[in-house]
C-alpha cells in the first residue's frame, strides 16, 4: 500500500461527474489510502456527492477517507493532486488561479477536467507553473 496523500476535487459538486472520477480512481492500487477532500460552493450537492462517495468507501471496505467542505483553503491544505470538475457555465476562472497559487506542496499537480474552456486553463496553469 502507497503511503496516504490527499487528492482535492474543486467543484465536486457535480455528482454524476464526481461519482463516476472517484469509482475509477479507487480502483487503481496506488491510490490506496488516499484521503478525498471534496469541496464545493453548493453545499446540498456537496453533501449528496460526499455520502455517495462514503457509501462506496464503506461498502467496498476501501482505506479511503472522505471530507467535504464548502472551504476551498482547507481542502487544498496538503493536497498532492488538485481536480478541478467540471464547474459548467457557471465555472470561475478566477478560482483556478486562486487554487493554483494555494497550492503549495512540492511536487503537487493541478489536473484540470470537464472544463468548459480548457484551452484558457491549460495556457493559465502552464504560465503560472513558471511563475
Amino acid at each position: 500500500m502507497s503511503a496516504p496523500f490527499r487528492l482535492t476535487i474543486i467543484g465536486a459538486g457535480s455528482v454524476g461527474f464526481t461519482r463516476k472520477l472517484i469509482s475509477d480512481i479507487l480502483c487503481v492500487p496506488e491510490f490506496a489510502g488516499v484521503e478525498i477532500a471534496l469541496t464545493d460552493t453548493n453545499q446540498h450537492n456537496l453533501d449528496m456527492v460526499s455520502e455517495i462517495i462514503q457509501r462506496i468507501v464503506d461498502v467496498n471496505k476501501l482505506p479511503a477517507k472522505v471530507i467535504a467542505t464548502t472551504d476551498r483553503r482547507e481542502a487544498l491544505k496538503g493536497a498532492r493532486y488538485v481536480i478541478v470538475g467540471d464547474l459548467g457555465e457557471a465555472w470561475d476562472f478566477r478560482a483556478l488561479i486562486r487554487a493554483f497559487r494555494l497550492l503549495r506542496e512540492p511536487g503537487a499537480e493541478l489536473i484540470a477536467l470537464g472544463m468548459t474552456k480548457p484551452t484558457r486553463i491549460a495556457t493559465t496553469a502552464s504560465r503560472l507553473s513558471r511563475t
